[in-house]
């Protein structure tokens, strides 16, 4: 990791123990990050998950 982004983590813990729904604020951003690294993944690949393809 970079200072840039180890500085960027930190603020977002601060700003999500601050929140009163910190826990759900948490999930939600989880769930954001896991979805667009499954896209790029698939963007790479060239197919979905599961998915087959003939060029690879």
């Amino acid at each position: 990791m970079t200072k840039s982004t180890i500085s960027e983590t930190a603020a977002l813990k601060a700003l999500l123990s601050e929140t009163a729904d910190h826990q759900i604020l948490a999930e939600m951003l989880g769930f954001v990050a896991d979805r667009l690294m499954a896209l790029d993944v698939d963007q790479l690949c060239g197919a979905q998950a599961h998915e087959r393809a003939a060029e690879r």
